[in-house]
């Protein structure tokens, strides 16, 4: 997680963007309050670790939210969730069943999972590439209610099951350009 979180700040959020571009007179890569002509509150406001100085870690939670939101749509996460928690082997992950096997590799049975737990599910990986779409209040756990919330959000249709992007409904509309639709199926033996 940590790496990730290095990564992240690497990368340049669009407040820090603009803060940067618009204020940093002398280009050294950060803003102090003499370069900030706004209010000291405004500039204590945005200064999230206290240093007296407007840098690309302060803006580390806006870039984590921005990746979360992304991420939570991926459809690598909705892979790895239904590749690793199926019990049944079926064409698609059900909440019950998903929320089952989660509670089960709850190892330490506090309601969550942590690195550890996931790592021993053979996630490691997985867990370093999703941990802000996993963990969205940064606790460097999972709780069972998370995950729940995780896959609400990547159930759409609000059916309960997850299924391959292969294998996902085509909704056919009733009347095209306002003509009766037709769908005759048939078989020449």
């Amino acid at each position: 997680m940590i790496a990730l979180l290095l990564l992240l700040q690497q990368e340049a959020s669009p407040g820090w963007t603009f803060l940067v571009d618009k204020y940093d007179e002398n280009r050294d890569g950060c803003v102090t309050p003499s370069e900030y002509p706004r209010s000291a509150e405004s500039f204590d406001r945005l200064d999230r670790d206290g240093d007296g100085l407007l840098r690309p870690q302060d803006f580390a939670e806006e870039m984590a939210a921005l990746w979360r939101d992304q991420y939570m749509q991926a459809p690598a996460l909705q892979d790895l969730l239904m590749q690793n928690f199926q019990e049944d082997g079926g064409p698609g992950l059900e909440r019950g069943e998903f929320l089952r096997q989660a509670a089960a590799a709850d190892a330490g049975r506090d309601g969550s999972l942590n690195a550890a737990e996931w790592a021993a599910r053979g996630l490691g990986e997985a867990w370093q590439q999703f941990a802000l779409s996993l963990d969205p209040d940064g606790g460097g756990t999972v709780t069972l209610g998370e995950l729940a919330a995780v896959f609400d959000r990547l159930d759409v249709n609000g059916d309960g099951l997850l299924l391959p992007p292969d294998l996902q409904p085509v909704m056919l509309p009733l009347q095209p350009e306002g003509k009766p639709l037709a769908l005759v199926f048939g078989s020449f033996t």
